[in-house]
């Protein structure tokens, strides 16, 4: 047997004579290189094996995008990088505190407002164009009678903004916008009387960034609620200078808020610690808040003008009251009460609940407007097996009314086919979106069901309108 340095010594003899027909004796493994920026290591791929030399690196064309804004579109071209702008870092809140309830002051009583003397106003209504791209709000003059004389763009809006509209100040000066950002929208005000516009919390160190919904007007035609998402707060904002009074401190989003007519008390509905929804009233000027109704599901719409009643939805489930026991019988979705939270009672109107429609008081405050589900029809948007590629345009008119109720006498009519209705500043005139003559339209109609009349003929989309009173 060979001894290990014997074998040791023919190796080496071995690797000598392979030197005079191989020109040289590699090692088994060939020694690790260094792999290149997203290059593989495999020895397939290494350009030594396979006699290739690497090419030279080419640098690649640069674009950058200097006016892009969100909502462009961006197209990538091939071999080339695309720089988006640097995103401004969203903004930290500092943590609300855990206040000290105490009463507040009592807010300045307003004179409650009377209906017009006529229909004279303006309908405004937001729009766009598919083929130009264009948005607007559009307006359309109304005569004393509600009839139509003028149509012209009141705000051409850059692409970059598309607003939708609110409500205007009682008066008709100011006009609430919002740019839809999830998970609601960022508020904006524009004054028709210097045609200037800003954003609701002028002057706050993160204005662009506070969301939230807005829940409607106080009678100074200055003040209005805002629902902060941020902080979950109810504020009374002031349009004008962007100062704001924390009014509640809220569990989740408010199902719906609103300010009495005499601008002395706030409703809204809170999601409680137990997950009821409850309707509470507190001072404009701030203080503790009354619960007036605690229920499994509650929606609050407003006052109604004379500040004798709440309209709300919901009553299922159990309800319980600090002043009465619940009525036995369970209908609506639409109900009344007094303003105290006594002698609550359902309305007959039909009405399509947790589609985005509300339901609006007359000036008077004896009719109910509402967008309510014909008989025997589906509501487009909410059929099965339609999905997600559905046109929201078309299927939100699909088996729709607007209907109108006397809370005194229970008399409910059917006036049209039709969604989002707004009353005149008399409550003579009701003016809603309908597709009855084939595309969404503004259209308008009497309260007794008379004057049917088409106002607007194009193919701009439309969303929800205001009528405000005449300013002119």
């Amino acid at each position: 047997m060979l001894t290990a340095k014997l074998w040791h010594w023919l190796v080496l003899l071995g690797c000598v004579l392979m030197v005079v027909t191989v020109a040289g004796c590699k090692p088994e493994t060939p020694p690790a290189r260094a792999p290149q920026s997203g290059a593989q290591t495999s020895p397939l791929q290494t350009p030594e094996l396979v006699g290739a030399k690497p090419a030279p690196a080419q640098p690649l064309p640069t674009v950058v995008l200097t006016d892009w804004s969100p909502g462009t579109p961006i197209v990538l071209q091939g071999g080339k990088d695309v720089h988006l702008p640097t995103v401004t870092p969203w903004p930290t809140f500092t943590p609300r505190p855990t206040p000290t309830r105490r009463p507040g002051p009592t807010a300045t009583a307003f004179p409650i407002r009377k209906p017009a003397s006529n229909a004279a106003g303006t309908i405004l209504f937001s729009s766009f164009d598919p083929k130009t791209l264009q948005k607007d709000v559009m307006a359309i003059l109304t005569n004393r009678q509600g009839q139509k004389t003028a149509e012209a763009a009141l705000i051409h809006l850059s692409s970059g903004f598309s607003p939708v509209l609110d409500s205007s100040s009682p008066d008709g000066r100011y006009l609430l916008l919002h740019q839809p950002v999830e998970p609601e929208g960022i508020p904006y005000v524009l004054d028709w009387q210097t045609q200037q516009s800003w954003p609701l919390l002028k002057g706050h160190p993160m204005q662009a960034h506070i969301i939230g919904h807005l829940y409607g007007w106080h009678p100074d035609n200055r003040q209005v609620l805002f629902w902060f998402f941020n902080n979950e707060e109810l504020w009374l904002v002031d349009t004008e200078t962007g100062e704001y009074t924390v009014l509640a401190l809220t569990n989740g989003p408010v199902q719906g808020a609103a300010i009495s007519p005499d601008g002395q008390k706030v409703a809204y509905v809170d999601r409680s610690a137990g997950g009821h929804e409850v309707l509470y009233v507190v001072g404009a000027s701030g203080g503790d808040a009354q619960s007036l109704i605690d229920s499994s599901m509650l929606h609050m719409f407003g006052w109604s003008p004379d500040g004798k009643y709440i309209l709300y939805a919901g009553e299922l489930g159990e309800v319980k009251t600090n002043l009465a026991p619940a009525p036995p019988e369970r209908s609506g979705p639409l109900w009344i009460m007094d303003a105290d939270g006594s002698k609550r009672r359902p309305l007959s109107s039909p009405y399509l609940f947790g589609w985005g429609f509300e339901p609006v008081w007359s000036p008077d405050g004896q009719w109910v407007v509402s967008t309510g589900l014909d008989v025997d029809q589906s509501y487009g948007c909410a059929q099965n097996g339609k999905g997600s590629d559905i046109d929201p345009d078309i299927c939100r008119f699909e088996g729709t009314g607007i209907y109108v109720e006397n809370i005194s006498t229970g008399e409910v009519r059917r006036l049209a086919s039709g969604i989002n209705p707004t009353w005149s500043s008399d409550g003579s005139m009701i003016a809603f979106l309908s597709n009855q003559s084939g595309t969404p339209q503004v259209w308008e109609v009497r309260t007794d069901g008379n004057g049917l009349q088409q106002l607007t003929a194009n193919t701009q989309q439309k969303n929800k309108i205001v009528w405000i009173p005449d300013r002119r």
